[in-house]
């Protein structure tokens, strides 16, 4: 979902899945909702579990790592995440914010 100044992505990601570190401008925030996940975030890592919340500054290189157990997730992105509303809009069929 997408907003004028936010972007809110609800994500499953089954057990022990890699997400490539990366980067980009807006501040995310994540909140673990089940299972639970290693993330590196500006070479430092942290273990999430069920409840954690996660803050990732602008331009900070992060990925992570999903547990045996899978994850579910909400990130939340301030500004919009534009490259996600695109892809967004390509599965909803034009569909704008």
């Amino acid at each position: 979902m997408s907003a004028e100044k936010i972007t809110v992505s609800f994500v499953t990601l089954e057990p022990d899945i890699y997400v490539t570190p990366h980067r980009h401008e807006p501040e995310q925030m994540v909140i673990v909702n089940d299972g639970a996940c290693d993330f590196m975030v500006d070479g430092k890592l942290y273990h999430l579990e069920e409840g954690d919340v996660l803050i990732i500054p602008s331009n900070v290189a992060h990925g992570n790592y999903s547990s045996e157990r899978g994850l579910r997730m909400i990130e939340v992105f301030s500004p919009p995440r534009y490259d996600l509303v695109e892809k967004l809009q390509t599965i909803m069929g034009g569909w704008k914010t």
